[in-house]
Order: structure tokens, then sequence, then C-alpha cells
């Protein structure tokens, strides 16, 4: 009978013979065997001259941090990680998403589902909530291991979203047993054209999103969404910032400083806008229905950017949220914002930057308010790019129902870029 460590013995003794070791080689034999069990912990981590050698060397580049963990420590800590998820149910045959990065935890867990029989399906940190939203649906998963900066990324995914938390192993699971699917279409004419559209069953209710993307030239493009989801505010952020293009440009207020209302791509027609997520702030989950769309281009030295939405929110919140409940049960926004770019040089050029909103809410003693605004911005850089002179000219009004304001604002400056 050939065992596994028999086959590894005579493949190692003879790594220099190959002819020796293809004539001869034979496969164990099938009998049961867990490699984390019967090979990492009953040979490397129980052997005096192997167990307290380095198993894990994680080399933080950036930080310049070394992580090193011993055999004895990792079958130890994989343990340990094991029985924690044998608590919470798991068990041989279950799928067990594994979102982490190359951190230790990461290879704690894997041993850790090895010895369970737990299978495991693994996936990248890069990966959007709809991403995820497929790996869950057709892995089957019971189970998530993430980290915490991740945690925000299946807010409305299905399940109770339980989270459990325990601080000895870093480990955060959400428990996924709620009946969710999704079906979808996708139509594509031409390379400038696409359609797409999807439904389905989450949350205890029915989810629609759709999208349609043209490409009129080379140099301009649009992208329409309308959306009738279940949704939460962490939610909305991070599927807004992982919707972004890789190359993007933001606008940003000459007098304030803050970022205009939407981000426009140096593609044609990509970008998109951050009103119904930034206006979204609550501690609670709510049905969104709305509509977007985004109009971007440029040609030559002309950069060009229109983008316009329309949110309807119904929110409900439960007893045990953290979260001071602000607000009414229903609020709408309607924006429009657009933005217009020259390079007049390599180091100066000139933008206009226009918005109009409108919001409502049901809240008592909340009426209506409507903003309209815009400025025009003058910058040149100077002192190898590192000085920056500015000359900005704006002009901000606002209504609502304790009165109106209007403000001119004039900004002559300097600033120096370290």
């Amino acid at each position: 009978m050939t065992t596994f460590q028999d086959a590894r013995k005579f493949l190692l003794a003879n790594r220099t013979n190959y002819d020796k070791a293809v004539a001869e080689f034979r496969w164990p034999d099938q009998v049961e065997f867990n490699w984390a069990l019967d090979w990492f912990d009953a040979g490397l981590a129980s052997d005096p001259e192997s167990r307290d050698r380095t198993a894990l060397w994680i080399v933080d580049v950036t930080g310049g941090a070394d992580t090193k963990v011993t055999f004895a420590q990792m079958s130890k800590r994989s343990n340990q990680t094991a029985n924690f998820l044998r608590d919470l149910g798991l068990k041989r045959g279950d799928h067990l998403l594994l979102l982490l990065g190359n951190v230790v935890p990461l290879w704690e867990t894997m041993l850790a589902c090895i010895k369970l029989g737990v299978i495991v399906i693994p996936a990248t940190t890069l990966l959007t909530t709809e991403e995820l939203r497929d790996r869950l649906d057709r892995g089957k998963a019971k189970a998530v291991v993430a980290a915490q900066d991740q945690v925000a990324k299946f807010d409305g995914l299905g399940g109770d979203g339980r989270a459990i938390v325990d601080p000895a192993h870093r480990i955060l699971t959400y428990d996924i047993d709620d009946l969710i699917y999704d079906g979808g279409l996708l139509w594509k004419p031409s390379v400038h054209t696409q359609l797409e559209i999807r439904a389905g069953h989450r949350n205890g209710g029915t989810t629609v999103v759709g999208s349609f993307t043209h490409q009129f030239n080379s140099h301009y493009g649009m992208n329409v969404q309308v959306f009738d989801t279940v949704e939460t505010f962490g939610n909305i952020l991070v599927n807004d910032i992982s919707n972004l293009p890789t190359d993007f440009q933001l606008s940003r207020n000459p007098f304030t400083g803050d970022i205009g209302g939407c981000a426009f791509g140096s593609a044609p027609g990509s970008g998109g806008c951050f009103d119904r997520s930034l206006q979204s702030i609550r501690g609670a989950t709510f049905r969104m229905r709305g509509v977007s769309a985004v109009v971007s281009g440029n040609r030559g030295l002309w950069d060009l950017g229109i983008g316009a939405s329309y949110v309807r929110r119904d929110f409900s919140q439960g007893d045990a949220s953290p979260f001071v409940t602000f607000g009414g049960d229903e609020d709408q926004t309607a924006t429009i914002y657009g933005s217009i770019g020259r390079r007049l040089s390599r180091v100066s050029q000139v933008n206009v930057d226009a918005y109009a909103s409108w919001y409502d809410t049901d809240q008592p003693g909340f009426g209506s308010v409507t903003t309209i605004g815009g400025d025009v911005g003058y910058t040149r850089r100077l002192l190898l790019d590192r000085l920056q002179f500015i000359a900005a000219l704006g002009l901000y009004h606002s209504s609502q129902n304790s009165g109106d304001s209007t403000v001119g604002s004039l900004l002559l400056g300097l600033r120096y870029n370290f």
C-alpha cells in the first residue's frame, strides 16, 4: 500500500533522476486522507524538526513589516478557526466565500476549511457588490469570511445579514440562508451600444436594475440607469465608487474645495453621479427607485460632462438600529449637474460648473429645498507646477420654507503644493 507520505518521499529522493521517478512512481492508494489533518498537523506541525520552522512569511512591501508564522502556530490557529466555523453550523460539503487579502487569516481559514471539508470559493477584494451577488448566488455560499473593510459590500445581499465577529480570530462571517435569485438580459447590437436588464428577488422584495450605454462617436457618449432596489447607505456608496471608470475627473468648488455632484470619465459616456448615495446617509434600509443619466466626452482641448438624476427613497428602520433616526419615511430628490472645461495651455485651464437640485421630505416641519448655482474658475500652475494661481467667480441661490438666500463669491489666491 502506497501512502501520500510514501509517494512524496519517493519523489523527493529521486528529484534529480527523472527516468527513475517516472518509471517507479506509484500514486497513493485511495484511502481517506485529509491533507490539513494527516500531513500538515500530524507531520509538519508535530515533527520537532519542522514544527518551529516558518510556514508562512508575508512581506509588506509598502509598510516594510514582515509577518512570520510557524507550522505549529498555523496548526493551532487553523484549529481554532475550524472550531469557530463549526460552531456556526458549517459542515462538510458546505460552501464558504472567502474575501480576504494576503493576510494571515486567509491561510488560517483555508486550512480550517480543508479540515472541515468545507468548499472554499476564493474571491478578490476588488469585487463589486454586484459581482459578489453573482458568486453568492451561483456558488450557493452558506457563509462569508471577509475583512472589516469589505463588510459594506454585503448590505442587502440576502439572508438576515447577521454579522458574527470573533476578535481573537479577526474573522467576520455572514449567514446567507435566504432564498435569492436573479435573471437578466444583455443586448449588444454593436460595439457602441449595450442594453442590460436584471430582475430578481432578495430581502423579501423584487429588485429591477437596467442600464443603457451608447457611444455617439469617438468623442461623446451617454449612460442611462434605472433602478428599483432595496438598499442601505453603505451598499450604494460602495457601488457608486466601484462603478467609476479607472480614469475620471472630479470637479471641485473653487471656494470650498467640495467635489461636484458627478465624476466624468475620459472614455466617452463614462462616469456617474453621487447624489443618490451621499443624500442617503441614514441608519436604515430603504427601497430606492429612480433614474440617472450621464453624457460626457472630450474633443481636442475641451472636456464636457452633464449628469442628471431622480431618486425616491422609502425608509424602514428596525428598533435595534444603532443609528439615530433623522428624516421622514419618504423623500425624493432631483439633480442636474454640468461641467465644461478647456485647457488653455499645458499649465492653465478654465472651468465652468453649474447645478440645480430639488429635495423634498415628508418629515413634519421640513419643506422642500431648491438650490441652483454656478461658478467659473481659472487656474495656472507656476514654479514647477507646485504653485497654483486661482481666480474664481460664483453665484448660488437657495429657496426653502424658512426663506430665500443668494450668495455671490469672488476669489483670487495662490496655493502651494508641497
